[in-house]
Protein backbone atom coordinates (compact mmCIF):
# COMPACT_ATOMS: atom_id res chain seq x y z
CA UNK A 1 0.00 0.00 0.00
CA UNK A 2 2.65 2.11 0.79
CA UNK A 3 4.40 1.12 -2.62
CA UNK A 4 1.50 2.30 -4.29
CA UNK A 5 1.14 5.53 -2.82
CA UNK A 6 4.61 6.50 -3.37
CA UNK A 7 4.22 5.67 -7.05
CA UNK A 8 1.03 7.73 -7.49
CA UNK A 9 3.47 10.34 -5.98
CA UNK A 10 5.94 10.16 -8.56
CA UNK A 11 3.42 10.01 -10.97
CA UNK A 12 1.60 13.54 -9.63
CA UNK A 13 5.21 15.33 -9.47
CA UNK A 14 5.80 14.15 -12.95
CA UNK A 15 2.38 15.88 -13.90
CA UNK A 16 2.88 18.86 -12.09
CA UNK A 17 6.76 18.88 -14.06
CA UNK A 18 4.83 18.41 -16.96
CA UNK A 19 2.72 21.07 -16.69
CA UNK A 20 5.86 23.52 -15.57
CA UNK A 21 7.25 22.96 -18.99
CA UNK A 22 4.45 23.45 -21.18
CA UNK A 23 4.15 26.51 -19.30
CA UNK A 24 7.38 27.94 -19.53
CA UNK A 25 6.93 27.19 -23.51
CA UNK A 26 4.34 29.11 -24.10
CA UNK A 27 5.96 31.64 -22.14
CA UNK A 28 8.87 31.81 -24.35
CA UNK A 29 6.44 31.65 -27.51
CA UNK A 30 5.00 34.62 -26.67
CA UNK A 31 7.87 36.77 -25.30
CA UNK A 32 9.28 35.47 -28.77
CA UNK A 33 5.93 37.07 -30.98
CA UNK A 34 5.63 39.98 -28.58
CA UNK A 35 9.74 40.50 -29.69
CA UNK A 36 8.96 40.20 -32.77
CA UNK A 37 5.90 42.24 -32.94
CA UNK A 38 8.35 45.23 -31.17
CA UNK A 39 10.76 45.12 -34.32
CA UNK A 40 7.92 44.67 -37.34
CA UNK A 41 6.51 48.18 -35.34
CA UNK A 42 10.21 49.98 -35.60
CA UNK A 43 10.13 52.73 -37.98
CA UNK A 44 13.54 52.07 -39.44
CA UNK A 45 12.67 49.26 -41.40
CA UNK A 46 14.70 48.93 -44.87
CA UNK A 47 17.24 51.10 -45.79
CA UNK A 48 14.83 52.62 -48.37
CA UNK A 49 13.12 55.06 -45.66
CA UNK A 50 13.96 58.16 -46.25
CA UNK A 51 14.91 58.99 -42.75
CA UNK A 52 16.55 55.59 -42.21
CA UNK A 53 19.79 55.19 -40.15
CA UNK A 54 22.37 52.48 -39.34
CA UNK A 55 23.46 52.57 -36.16
CA UNK A 56 26.22 50.59 -34.70
CA UNK A 57 23.98 49.67 -32.01
CA UNK A 58 20.96 48.42 -34.10
CA UNK A 59 23.27 45.55 -35.78
CA UNK A 60 24.62 44.63 -32.03
CA UNK A 61 21.11 44.41 -31.14
CA UNK A 62 19.65 42.42 -34.14
CA UNK A 63 22.93 39.56 -33.46
CA UNK A 64 22.01 39.57 -29.82
CA UNK A 65 18.31 38.83 -30.68
CA UNK A 66 19.57 35.84 -33.26
CA UNK A 67 21.73 34.54 -30.59
CA UNK A 68 19.22 34.82 -28.42
CA UNK A 69 16.36 32.69 -30.64
CA UNK A 70 18.95 30.56 -31.50
CA UNK A 71 18.99 29.78 -27.72
CA UNK A 72 15.63 29.95 -27.45
CA UNK A 73 15.62 26.99 -30.04
CA UNK A 74 18.15 24.97 -28.17
CA UNK A 75 15.94 25.24 -25.11
CA UNK A 76 12.97 24.00 -26.67
CA UNK A 77 14.66 21.38 -28.40
CA UNK A 78 15.92 20.07 -24.70
CA UNK A 79 12.76 20.79 -23.30
CA UNK A 80 10.68 18.11 -26.17
CA UNK A 81 13.82 15.93 -25.40
CA UNK A 82 12.79 15.81 -21.55
CA UNK A 83 9.62 15.81 -22.11
CA UNK A 84 9.75 12.89 -23.89
CA UNK A 85 11.89 11.23 -21.08
CA UNK A 86 9.74 12.27 -18.85
CA UNK A 87 6.46 10.31 -20.57
CA UNK A 88 8.65 7.18 -20.80
CA UNK A 89 9.15 7.41 -17.00
CA UNK A 90 5.35 8.15 -16.98
CA UNK A 91 4.81 4.92 -18.61
CA UNK A 92 7.67 2.76 -17.17
CA UNK A 93 5.99 3.50 -13.80
CA UNK A 94 1.73 2.97 -14.70
CA UNK A 95 3.36 -0.14 -16.22
CA UNK A 96 5.07 -1.05 -13.09
CA UNK A 97 2.28 -0.17 -10.46
CA UNK A 98 -0.08 -2.32 -12.58
CA UNK A 99 2.55 -5.30 -12.08
CA UNK A 100 2.76 -4.41 -8.27
CA UNK A 101 -1.25 -4.25 -7.72
CA UNK A 102 -1.51 -7.30 -9.32
CA UNK A 103 1.12 -8.93 -8.01
CA UNK A 104 -0.38 -7.71 -4.50
CA UNK A 105 -3.90 -9.50 -5.32
CA UNK A 106 -2.21 -12.18 -6.15
CA UNK A 107 -0.75 -12.58 -2.76
CA UNK A 108 -3.76 -11.60 -1.22
CA UNK A 109 -5.50 -14.25 -2.96
CA UNK A 110 -2.81 -17.14 -1.57
CA UNK A 111 -2.77 -15.72 1.27
CA UNK A 112 -6.63 -15.87 1.85
CA UNK A 113 -6.25 -19.65 0.44
CA UNK A 114 -3.35 -20.33 2.82
CA UNK A 115 -5.48 -19.10 5.58
CA UNK A 116 -8.73 -21.06 4.37
CA UNK A 117 -6.88 -23.78 3.97
CA UNK A 118 -5.22 -23.69 7.46
CA UNK A 119 -8.58 -23.58 9.37
CA UNK A 120 -10.25 -26.36 7.33
CA UNK A 121 -7.10 -28.45 8.39
CA UNK A 122 -7.38 -27.54 12.26
CA UNK A 123 -11.21 -28.12 11.93
CA UNK A 124 -10.46 -31.51 10.18
CA UNK A 125 -7.67 -32.16 13.12
CA UNK A 126 -10.22 -31.13 15.91
CA UNK A 127 -12.45 -33.74 14.51
CA UNK A 128 -10.25 -36.32 14.20
CA UNK A 129 -9.11 -34.85 17.68
CA UNK A 130 -12.69 -35.95 18.81
CA UNK A 131 -13.37 -38.71 17.25
CA UNK A 132 -9.99 -39.90 18.64
CA UNK A 133 -11.24 -39.30 21.89
CA UNK A 134 -14.50 -40.44 21.55
CA UNK A 135 -13.13 -43.86 20.48
CA UNK A 136 -10.65 -43.93 23.23
CA UNK A 137 -13.34 -43.51 25.60
CA UNK A 138 -15.67 -45.87 24.15
CA UNK A 139 -12.28 -48.56 24.20
CA UNK A 140 -11.80 -47.86 27.42
CA UNK A 141 -15.49 -48.44 28.47
CA UNK A 142 -15.35 -52.00 26.37
CA UNK A 143 -12.26 -52.83 28.18
CA UNK A 144 -14.00 -52.05 31.42
CA UNK A 145 -17.24 -53.94 30.53
CA UNK A 146 -14.86 -56.95 29.73
CA UNK A 147 -13.14 -56.50 33.06
CA UNK A 148 -16.10 -56.73 34.40
CA UNK A 149 -17.33 -59.86 32.13
CA UNK A 150 -14.22 -61.28 33.60
CA UNK A 151 -15.10 -61.05 36.83
CA UNK A 152 -18.48 -62.12 36.85
CA UNK A 153 -17.32 -65.13 34.70
CA UNK A 154 -14.87 -65.97 37.57
CA UNK A 155 -18.05 -65.60 39.70
CA UNK A 156 -20.01 -67.69 38.06
CA UNK A 157 -17.52 -70.50 37.63
CA UNK A 158 -16.89 -70.52 41.48
CA UNK A 159 -20.46 -70.66 41.29
CA UNK A 160 -21.06 -72.89 38.92
CA UNK A 161 -18.43 -74.99 40.97
CA UNK A 162 -20.83 -74.51 44.12
CA UNK A 163 -24.30 -74.91 42.49
CA UNK A 164 -25.93 -76.46 39.62
CA UNK A 165 -23.36 -76.99 36.86
CA UNK A 166 -26.31 -76.92 33.87
CA UNK A 167 -27.01 -73.84 34.99
CA UNK A 168 -23.98 -72.06 35.56
CA UNK A 169 -22.63 -73.65 32.04
CA UNK A 170 -25.95 -71.72 30.61
CA UNK A 171 -25.04 -68.76 32.29
CA UNK A 172 -21.46 -69.45 31.33
CA UNK A 173 -22.06 -69.34 27.55
CA UNK A 174 -23.94 -66.43 27.57
CA UNK A 175 -21.69 -64.61 29.35
CA UNK A 176 -19.52 -65.96 26.95
CA UNK A 177 -21.42 -64.86 23.98
CA UNK A 178 -22.00 -61.17 25.58
CA UNK A 179 -17.45 -61.54 25.98
CA UNK A 180 -17.48 -62.36 21.97
CA UNK A 181 -19.52 -59.38 21.36
CA UNK A 182 -17.98 -57.21 23.22
CA UNK A 183 -14.38 -58.77 21.82
CA UNK A 184 -16.09 -57.92 18.51
CA UNK A 185 -17.27 -54.72 19.17
CA UNK A 186 -13.69 -53.40 20.60
CA UNK A 187 -11.94 -55.26 17.40
CA UNK A 188 -14.02 -53.03 15.37
CA UNK A 189 -13.50 -49.98 17.24
CA UNK A 190 -10.16 -50.56 17.42
CA UNK A 191 -10.21 -50.71 14.01
CA UNK A 192 -11.95 -48.16 13.33
CA UNK A 193 -9.16 -45.80 15.79
CA UNK A 194 -6.27 -46.72 13.30
CA UNK A 195 -8.74 -46.04 10.32
CA UNK A 196 -9.68 -42.89 11.41
CA UNK A 197 -5.77 -41.81 12.56
CA UNK A 198 -4.62 -43.21 9.32
CA UNK A 199 -7.20 -40.96 7.27
CA UNK A 200 -6.48 -38.07 9.85
CA UNK A 201 -2.57 -38.71 8.88
CA UNK A 202 -3.10 -38.66 5.64
CA UNK A 203 -5.33 -35.92 5.39
CA UNK A 204 -2.88 -34.24 7.25
CA UNK A 205 0.06 -34.78 4.89
CA UNK A 206 -1.77 -33.93 2.09
CA UNK A 207 -2.45 -30.35 3.99
CA UNK A 208 0.44 -30.00 4.79
CA UNK A 209 2.18 -30.32 1.35
CA UNK A 210 -0.44 -28.07 0.34
CA UNK A 211 0.31 -25.66 2.60
CA UNK A 212 3.84 -26.06 1.57
CA UNK A 213 3.24 -24.94 -1.34
CA UNK A 214 1.40 -22.20 -0.57
CA UNK A 215 4.31 -21.08 1.27
CA UNK A 216 7.07 -21.61 -1.56
CA UNK A 217 4.39 -19.71 -4.04
CA UNK A 218 4.25 -16.84 -1.41
CA UNK A 219 8.05 -16.99 -0.84
CA UNK A 220 8.20 -16.34 -4.53
CA UNK A 221 5.54 -13.61 -4.84
CA UNK A 222 7.95 -11.83 -1.72
CA UNK A 223 10.74 -12.02 -4.18
CA UNK A 224 8.87 -10.78 -6.99
CA UNK A 225 7.92 -7.84 -4.71
CA UNK A 226 11.47 -7.21 -3.76
CA UNK A 227 12.43 -7.24 -7.18
CA UNK A 228 9.34 -4.70 -8.04
CA UNK A 229 10.32 -3.05 -5.01
CA UNK A 230 13.80 -2.64 -6.66
CA UNK A 231 12.86 -1.20 -9.89
CA UNK A 232 10.66 1.21 -8.08
CA UNK A 233 13.66 2.59 -6.27
CA UNK A 234 15.63 2.82 -9.66
CA UNK A 235 12.78 4.29 -11.37
CA UNK A 236 12.88 6.95 -7.98
CA UNK A 237 16.50 7.57 -8.61
CA UNK A 238 15.60 7.94 -12.10
CA UNK A 239 12.49 10.49 -10.87
CA UNK A 240 15.56 11.86 -9.22
CA UNK A 241 17.77 12.35 -12.49
CA UNK A 242 15.03 13.48 -14.71
CA UNK A 243 13.87 16.45 -11.47
CA UNK A 244 17.32 17.38 -11.59
CA UNK A 245 17.07 17.71 -15.65
CA UNK A 246 14.07 19.84 -15.12
CA UNK A 247 15.88 21.65 -12.92
CA UNK A 248 18.68 22.52 -14.96
CA UNK A 249 15.97 23.47 -17.65
CA UNK A 250 14.25 25.87 -15.75
CA UNK A 251 17.78 27.40 -14.84
CA UNK A 252 18.50 27.65 -18.46
CA UNK A 253 15.23 29.18 -18.93
CA UNK A 254 15.12 30.95 -16.44
CA UNK A 255 18.03 32.35 -17.91
CA UNK A 256 16.99 33.17 -20.93
CA UNK A 257 13.98 34.71 -19.97
CA UNK A 258 16.59 37.34 -18.18
CA UNK A 259 18.25 37.58 -21.32
CA UNK A 260 15.42 38.33 -23.22
CA UNK A 261 14.23 40.63 -20.36
CA UNK A 262 17.24 42.16 -21.02
CA UNK A 263 17.22 42.64 -24.66
CA UNK A 264 13.68 43.60 -24.57
CA UNK A 265 15.12 46.43 -22.19
CA UNK A 266 17.84 47.09 -24.77
CA UNK A 267 15.72 47.05 -27.77
CA UNK A 268 13.37 49.93 -25.67
CA UNK A 269 16.15 51.90 -24.93
CA UNK A 270 17.09 51.52 -28.81
CA UNK A 271 13.56 52.30 -30.02
CA UNK A 272 14.19 55.05 -27.67
CA UNK A 273 17.32 56.47 -28.74
CA UNK A 274 16.51 55.78 -32.34
CA UNK A 275 13.02 58.06 -31.86
CA UNK A 276 15.67 61.04 -30.55
CA UNK A 277 17.93 60.51 -33.26
CA UNK A 278 15.29 60.25 -36.03
CA UNK A 279 14.19 63.62 -34.30
CA UNK A 280 17.76 64.91 -34.24
CA UNK A 281 17.60 64.12 -37.86
CA UNK A 282 14.68 65.73 -39.30
CA UNK A 283 15.60 68.71 -37.38
CA UNK A 284 19.16 68.04 -38.85
CA UNK A 285 18.03 67.67 -42.30
CA UNK A 286 15.59 71.05 -42.40
CA UNK A 287 18.50 73.24 -41.03
CA UNK A 288 21.01 71.39 -43.58
CA UNK A 289 18.59 72.13 -46.15
CA UNK A 290 17.82 75.50 -45.24
CA UNK A 291 22.06 76.81 -45.41
CA UNK A 292 22.61 74.62 -48.00
CA UNK A 293 19.94 76.16 -49.76
CA UNK A 294 21.24 79.63 -48.57
CA UNK A 295 24.63 78.70 -49.59
CA UNK A 296 23.75 78.26 -53.06
CA UNK A 297 21.51 81.59 -53.09
CA UNK A 298 24.56 83.52 -52.17
CA UNK A 299 26.86 81.58 -54.71
CA UNK A 300 24.49 82.64 -57.59
CA UNK A 301 21.36 81.10 -58.45
CA UNK A 302 22.95 81.62 -62.40
CA UNK A 303 26.47 80.33 -62.12
CA UNK A 304 29.18 80.05 -65.58
CA UNK A 305 31.69 77.88 -65.63
CA UNK A 306 35.01 77.77 -68.34
CA UNK A 307 36.52 74.84 -68.69
CA UNK A 308 40.00 74.50 -71.34
CA UNK A 309 41.09 71.76 -73.06
CA UNK A 310 44.71 70.72 -73.95
CA UNK A 311 46.00 71.28 -77.53
CA UNK A 312 46.35 67.94 -79.42
CA UNK A 313 49.61 66.71 -80.45
CA UNK A 314 48.95 68.62 -84.54
CA UNK A 315 47.67 71.90 -82.55
CA UNK A 316 50.78 71.82 -80.57
CA UNK A 317 53.07 71.47 -83.31
CA UNK A 318 51.13 74.03 -85.91
CA UNK A 319 50.45 76.27 -82.97
CA UNK A 320 53.52 76.21 -79.91
CA UNK A 321 53.18 79.29 -78.28
CA UNK A 322 50.24 79.25 -75.30
CA UNK A 323 47.79 81.47 -76.00
CA UNK A 324 45.97 80.94 -72.74
CA UNK A 325 47.04 82.11 -69.14
CA UNK A 326 44.94 82.12 -65.47
CA UNK A 327 45.98 84.69 -63.57
CA UNK A 328 43.44 84.05 -60.60
CA UNK A 329 41.15 80.99 -60.19
CA UNK A 330 38.26 82.17 -61.36
CA UNK A 331 39.90 84.33 -64.73
CA UNK A 332 40.83 83.32 -67.84
CA UNK A 333 43.48 85.50 -70.41
CA UNK A 334 43.65 84.81 -73.99
CA UNK A 335 46.48 86.48 -76.42
CA UNK A 336 46.54 86.32 -79.53
CA UNK A 337 49.46 87.48 -81.87
CA UNK A 338 48.63 91.36 -83.54
CA UNK A 339 48.53 90.98 -87.05
CA UNK A 340 51.53 93.29 -89.34
CA UNK A 341 54.28 92.96 -86.76
CA UNK A 342 51.33 94.79 -84.16
CA UNK A 343 50.94 94.45 -80.58
CA UNK A 344 49.35 91.13 -78.97
CA UNK A 345 45.80 91.37 -78.78
CA UNK A 346 45.10 90.76 -74.81
CA UNK A 347 41.52 89.34 -73.40
CA UNK A 348 40.53 88.69 -69.87
CA UNK A 349 37.25 87.02 -69.06
CA UNK A 350 35.49 86.44 -65.47
CA UNK A 351 33.51 83.36 -64.62
CA UNK A 352 32.52 81.72 -61.36
CA UNK A 353 34.99 78.59 -61.91
CA UNK A 354 37.62 78.17 -64.23
CA UNK A 355 38.92 74.99 -64.68
CA UNK A 356 42.51 74.33 -66.70
CA UNK A 357 43.66 71.91 -69.20
CA UNK A 358 44.73 70.18 -66.21
CA UNK A 359 41.46 69.53 -63.75
CA UNK A 360 40.19 66.00 -63.92
CA UNK A 361 36.65 65.16 -63.79
CA UNK A 362 36.38 64.88 -60.41
CA UNK A 363 37.73 68.71 -59.82
CA UNK A 364 34.49 69.66 -62.16
CA UNK A 365 32.11 67.32 -60.07
CA UNK A 366 33.36 68.82 -56.72
CA UNK A 367 31.49 72.34 -57.95
CA UNK A 368 28.60 70.28 -59.71
CA UNK A 369 27.69 68.39 -56.48
CA UNK A 370 25.62 71.19 -54.18
CA UNK A 371 23.50 71.56 -56.84
CA UNK A 372 22.80 67.92 -57.18
CA UNK A 373 22.21 67.66 -53.86
CA UNK A 374 19.60 70.85 -54.13
CA UNK A 375 18.04 68.51 -56.40
CA UNK A 376 17.35 65.82 -53.49
CA UNK A 377 16.15 68.05 -51.77
CA UNK A 378 13.67 69.26 -53.96
CA UNK A 379 14.95 72.26 -55.41
CA UNK A 380 14.75 72.21 -59.88
CA UNK A 381 18.33 72.82 -60.84
CA UNK A 382 19.81 73.11 -65.03
CA UNK A 383 23.00 72.29 -66.20
CA UNK A 384 24.35 72.45 -69.54
CA UNK A 385 27.21 72.62 -71.33
CA UNK A 386 28.57 74.55 -74.77
CA UNK A 387 31.21 73.54 -76.34
CA UNK A 388 32.51 72.54 -80.01
CA UNK A 389 32.95 68.79 -80.36
CA UNK A 390 35.72 67.32 -78.58
CA UNK A 391 35.78 70.59 -76.32
CA UNK A 392 34.62 67.98 -73.33
CA UNK A 393 31.06 68.60 -73.23
CA UNK A 394 29.92 65.60 -71.16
Amino acid sequence: MTMSVEIERLRNELLTKDGEIEALLGSITLNKRAYNQKLSDSPFKSPKDPLWVRPALGEADTFARQALELKAVEYEEELSQSKAETELLKQELASTQEQLQSNEESGRRLAATASTNSQQLSSEQAADELRRQENEEELSRSKAEVELLKQNLISTQEELAANDQARLRQKLEQSSYKLQEVLAKLSAAEEEVLYVQQEGGERELALRHALGEKEGRMSELEEQNKSWKTQVQEATALRIGMDKIVAESNARLNAALTAQRKAEQSFDDLQSTLEDYRVKYTRQFDLRRQYHNYIQEQKGNIRVFCRSRPKSEAEAIEYPVEVLSYPEADRIRVTRQGGDGGADIVQEFEFDEVFTETSKQEDVYREVEPLIESVLDGFNVCIFAYGQTGSGKT
